[in-house]
């Protein structure tokens, strides 16, 4: 069987490498939109809050630790307290 000649081969692998870069950086470009828009997403849910919280932890009939704040925010994982 005869091989390809370095004419032929070359820039077939020069333009399989174009179009494996070109695919990557549009599917990167696409998920990079994606989590754009799903991070808007999230912002506009965690605009809620609550007031007056009050918290107690108890062992045996005894309070361990006692938590009062004028207001709690969710952002993400963290709870923001004042």
């Amino acid at each position: 069987m005869k091989r390809p000649s370095f004419k032929i081969l070359v820039p077939s692998l020069a333009l399989l490498v174009l179009i494996l870069f070109g695919w990557t950086l549009r599917r990167g470009l696409h998920f990079y939109k994606e989590e754009g828009q799903k991070a808007q997403g999230k912002a506009s849910h965690e605009k809620g809050y609550m007031e007056n919280i009050h918290l107690t932890s108890t062992k045996e009939g005894k309070v361990l630790w006692k938590l009062d704040a004028n207001r709690a925010q969710m952002l993400g994982k963290t709870i923001h307290l004042w």
